[in-house]
């Protein structure tokens, strides 16, 4: 990786980029989600929508960038726990796993928040 900072990061700025943008996708679509089940469906829903097709093309070129490709078939996720599986933390759980597999299940969410 051949752009990394003056600072010696692991991570160069293009892979970072990407990884922080991934991120707040992966936190819109937790917010989004808990909006469109406390009633406005239609608005939250479509936002939602939108929101998981750009995290799709971010992991697709993050999975580029780390020379994984895709092997999963395009799907956001995966039910694996061990690894594979590209998961924003949830923003109130700490990371918990509850968070992580929630915006690729379809907008099903198991959390109590």
């Amino acid at each position: 990786m051949g752009n990394q900072g003056s600072g010696g990061s692991p991570v160069d700025n293009p892979t970072y980029n990407l990884l922080q943008a991934l991120t707040s996708k992966l936190e819109a679509i937790e917010a989004y989600g808990k909006y469109r089940r406390d009633g406005d469906e239609e608005l939250f829903g479509q936002l939602e929508q939108e929101e998981r097709q750009h995290a799709q093309q971010l992991l697709q070129a993050l999975r580029g960038r780390l020379g994984g490709g895709s092997s999963s078939g395009g799907s956001m996720g995966g039910g694996s726990s061990s690894g594979g599986s590209m998961g924003g933390g949830s923003s109130s759980g700490g990371g918990s796993s509850s968070g992580r597999d929630n915006w690729s299940s379809g907008g099903s969410d198991n959390s109590n928040g």
